[in-house]
């Protein structure tokens, strides 16, 4: 079917919207990719669903014959490595405010005759080229782009759609698409990984004669090869800069732009070696480290020939601030250049912590001061960090409640990226001159690992001792306003990071009660969250999403509880009546059993099961209460089973006849406001002496320790110690433990679990 520029756009864009709104990255990671073929493209493309991490929701295509390579090294990036390769080829299309969209990419929303409002979601379609700048799709791809995204919607509705995880040769699943774009036949099968490794790849010149003979400098040299954000009248070539920069002076020895890749960026090193850099310094350095993988894979095999040693460093701290600096210089139309500031200020004494606290406050404001405006929003951010934008807006403009806000902007600030190529807003500011003290502050921030704390100790208006959950630890972190407003035992995702003798607290999520603790480790492990120190770093925007998993779980209306006796019997309280006709011989008949022992009072008996009890009840088990009241006998018991048990014996008891029984289930006694005479009204405390608050420690250090071979259903009967036997279930037992709450004695004093010796007590604990 032909169909017309606008009709193909329009088709185009309704397309985008449907596979928005199937939400795939709910079901699909990342690195689930699939292959697609599809009309007039050469090659397979190679996709990935975008989204699963809460931002950038779409669908990136690589094209060519390396499309395959390209996406795994995309998926394989190190966390730092944010310089997209310039030899990848890619069709895109990502939901983004119509504000937000360049020009280019307004072309196809105007050719649909799409009207948006600025803050309409709108699909942005981008193309690039290797070697190119991102441009708008050209009329001849429209129908590609069509073709992909129809096949895609129609494999995922008939249950054809199950990618998996990418691996270099591994077989991928291939969707085959072809016939009417409108409605295309779709197929799948399964085919290798495979394509060209390296696209246009650069053969490598033989090591220039006069190279070998240049002096030896003892040196460490930094490369860089950063895009450059300018464009060229008539040339739509990707703008580099190639940055060489020596570590120890800091000194810019090259900073030349070039737009012909690699091979042009290795002849301005050469010169640079020649001496006819910026800084005329003829020599070969001792070591290079270099921040492109794409011009460290050219480069490393000339400098090994040379006797340089050469190695990969996606992101080096001094380099990038000196790149960032260059850029500003000359970036188009970049404003007003950052003012100037003494960064001369003095370090706080190690000891001085109000002095660290105002270093900290000035810092925090700084980075408030960068924050977009109201005609801004960081929408993606919104949604990475509370699972959605709906849902992170109530959070955010409850005015009765800044904390949610508060705790956004800590994540915000520090972890979030726009793009996986982008950096962050503090590693932005790093490239700023300010004081010294507050950069301190702010690498400690970056550094520090984002974990669950439970809140150990609290010295009001003070400090907290804080239990780190996941990773093991406590730590004493110094803040005012927690220490005031936190209880023993709950737990809160957050950054703790040195100032200088003192620790101070960066909280990422809300407060979670102790008996919750549990199931939210388990909802963020659910949310693919790795419990090591680089799974956290990597999503501690999952922290976020435990503010609305604990709205719905507050929601939800609990089942009322199943009572039930130490027999796992319903509780339901009955007193069954026996009119009494011989006293005498019915007390002779009852006292006569070995279940029975009197009561102190003489009034009746007590009818016991010995040596059954479960573990922590003592030896006996209390059944029922027999009493003489009159001419009648009562018999009180706590389930209709233990009555049924009761009567199989009573009935048969001489002097005495069955007459009738009274029932009273809980849920009547607490409408009925039965008064609970032996039980202490709320806020009483019952003293106890030392020695019984001894024999009650005791005690439940026995349990405790006992519980570590007692078999759990929650571990498909296993005990603890035996779940200790795999790696994954050390984990779980060990976070088990560290989310234990403690408990309390009548008198209301806290009664510590023995963490430490049950820790040690399965080989888990510090040697």
């Amino acid at each position: 079917m032909n169909l017309s520029p606008s009709r193909l756009s329009r088709e185009l864009l309704a397309a985008a919207t449907a596979f928005h709104s199937r939400k795939l990255w709910t079901d699909y990671d990342n690195d689930d990719c699939f292959a697609l073929v599809v009309p007039e493209e050469d090659h397979p493309m190679f996709v990935s669903i975008m989204g699963q991490g809460g931002e950038e929701f779409g669908l990136m295509l690589l094209r060519g014959p390396a499309a395959c390579h390209n996406l795994l090294a995309m998926l394989a990036a190190q966390p730092g490595d944010t310089d997209m390769p310039d030899n990848t080829a890619f069709i895109g299309f990502s939901m983004t405010r119509f504000a937000d969209v360049p020009p280019f990419g307004r072309a196809l929303l105007r050719k649909a005759g799409m009207v948006c409002r600025r803050e309409t979601l709108v699909p942005f379609f981008i193309v690039k080229d290797a070697g190119r700048q991102p441009r708008a799709v050209a009329p001849d791809e429209l129908r590609k782009c069509l073709f992909a995204l129809k096949g895609i919607l129609k494999a995922h509705d008939e249950g054809m759609l199950r990618p998996t995880p990418l691996r270099e040769g591994a077989q991928v699943l291939t969707l085959t698409v072809l016939g009417d774009v409108l409605n295309p036949d779709v197929s799948s099968d399964c085919r290798r990984c495979e394509g060209e490794h390296q696209p246009n790849i650069v053969t490598l010149p033989n090591v220039p004669g006069d190279l070998t003979d240049l002096p030896r400098l003892p040196e460490r040299w930094l490369i860089g090869f950063p895009t450059m954000p300018v464009r060229i009248r008539g040339d739509d070539r990707t703008v580099r800069a190639v940055m060489v920069v020596d570590e120890e002076s800091e000194l810019i020895l090259s900073g030349a732009p070039v737009q012909g890749g690699v091979p042009d960026a290795l002849e301005v090193i050469y010169e640079t070696f020649r001496g006819y850099g910026m800084v005329k310094k003829k020599g070969l350095p001792r070591e290079i480290l270099v921040a492109n993988r794409e011009l460290f894979a050219a480069l490393q095999p000339v400098l090994q020939a040379l006797g340089v040693g050469c190695s990969h460093e996606p992101s080096i701290p001094l380099l990038d601030e000196i790149i960032g600096d260059f850029l500003d210089m000359h970036a188009e139309n970049s404003g007003e250049a950052h003012p100037s500031e003494d960064v001369q200020e003095a370090m706080p004494l190690p000891d001085d912590l109000a002095a660290w606290k105002a270093c900290d406050k000035r810092l925090y404001q700084r980075a408030v001061s960068r924050l977009p405006n109201t005609e801004h929003q960081p929408t993606k951010a919104i949604a990475r960090y509370f699972g959605n934008v709906d849902e992170g807006e109530k959070f955010l403009y409850d005015a009765d409640d800044t904390f949610p806000g508060f705790c956004f902007f800590e994540w915000f600030w520090i972890d979030y990226r726009a793009d996986k190529w982008a950096k962050t807003m503090a590693e932005r500011m790093l490239n700023e001159p300010f004081p010294e003290p507050e950069r301190t502050l702010l690498r400690a921030r970056m550094e520090a690992i984002p974990s669950l704390y439970k809140v150990q100790e609290i010295r009001k208006g003070e400090s907290l001792t804080l239990l780190d959950v996941l990773f093991g630890g406590e730590t004493v972190v110094h803040d005012q306003g927690l220490s005031e407003s936190a209880a023993v035992d709950m737990s809160f995702p957050a950054r703790l990071f040195p100032a200088g003798n003192f620790h101070l607290v960066s909280p990422l999520g809300p407060a979670v009660p102790a008996l919750a603790v549990d199931d939210a480790i388990g909802f963020l492990e659910g949310h693919r969250l790795d419990l090591t120190s680089e799974g956290t770093r990597a999503k501690a925007h999952l922290f976020g999403h435990l503010w609305g998993w604990l709205e719905e779980r507050r929601r939800q209306k609990p089942s009322p509880p199943r009572m039930a006796n130490t027999d796992g019997e319903t509780l339901c309280f009955h007193t069954a009546t026996y009119a009494l006709a011989d006293e005498a011989a019915a007390r002779k008949a009852i006292a006569a059993r070995d279940d029975i022992e009197p009561q102190d009072d003489g009034t009746g008996y007590y009818w016991l099961r010995r040596g059954e009890a479960p573990r922590g009840l003592g030896d006996t088990i209390h059944l029922g209460t027999l009493t003489f009241a009159g001419e009648a006998l009562l018999v009180e018991v706590n389930s209709a089973e233990r009555l049924a048990r009761a009567r199989e014996w009573l009935d048969a008891v001489p002097g005495i006849a069955f007459q009738t029984v009274r029932t009273r289930s809980v849920k009547d006694m607490l409408e009925a406001d039965v008064p609970l005479d032996d039980r202490p009204t709320p806020g009483e405390k019952i003293p106890m002496s030392p020695e019984l608050l001894g024999r009650v420690r005791a005690m439940l250090h026995d349990h405790y320790m006992k519980w570590l071979d007692t078999p759990l259903p929650m571990f498909g009967g296993k005990t603890p110690r035996q779940m200790c036997q795999s790696a994954e279930g050390r984990k779980r037992v060990t976070l088990l433990i560290r989310t234990l709450p403690r408990s309390r004695g009548p008198d209301g004093a806290d009664i510590d679990v023995p963490r430490d010796e049950m820790l040690k007590a399965l080989g888990l604990g510090p040697k």
